[in-house]
């Protein structure tokens, strides 16, 4: 699915049905050392079983692509009707997400287990168009990144005065 499509969709079903939904922007964190001790065939092998790893921590109406490198997307449309219902399912799915990353990958002999950064952004109707949706949850990933890797944050408007991203 594209970023528009999937946007689209999940924005057209929390505007339906009233509830919130959630871009989560996701890091490998230390990705390249597969990459730079197996080489790129070995990383790209890891990343498939990867994406099938996570495929099945989410639920079926939800959406997840790499968006290129060591980067995922993961947008979940209807994950509650107040803030605190969607952050507390945003903490769930990620909590899957985390147990889905941190779980062993077996291939060509070698093993591999990485952790991810990642930055969410929670959305209710169509308020926010999606490249906004994404640089937020880009910036929360960079500052998840920077506060030590393996963890997840949630965008918060006063991230932006202290974060100039570009």
């Amino acid at each position: 699915a594209t970023r528009a499509s999937a946007r689209a969709w999940a924005s057209s079903a929390s505007t339906r049905a009233q509830t919130y939904g959630m871009v989560a922007y996701m890091d490998l964190d230390d990705f390249k050392v597969i990459n730079d001790t197996k080489g790129h065939a070995a990383g790209d092998r890891f990343l498939i079983t990867l994406s099938n790893q996570l495929q099945q921590a989410v639920r079926k109406q939800d959406t997840i692509a790499r968006m290129g490198g060591d980067e995922f997307v993961l947008v979940c449309g209807d994950i509650g009707k107040t803030d605190k219902e969607a952050h507390l399912f945003s903490q769930q799915i990620m909590d899957k997400i985390n147990q889905a990353v941190r779980t062993p990958v077996h291939y060509d002999g070698f093993t591999h287990q990485c952790s991810t950064s990642t930055g969410i952004c929670l959305f209710k109707g169509d308020a926010i168009d999606a490249d906004e949706l994404l640089r937020r949850a880009d910036m929360s990933m960079y500052l998840a990144k920077k506060l030590g890797r393996g963890c997840h944050l949630h965008y918060d408007g006063a991230m932006q005065p202290k974060y100039n991203y570009q």
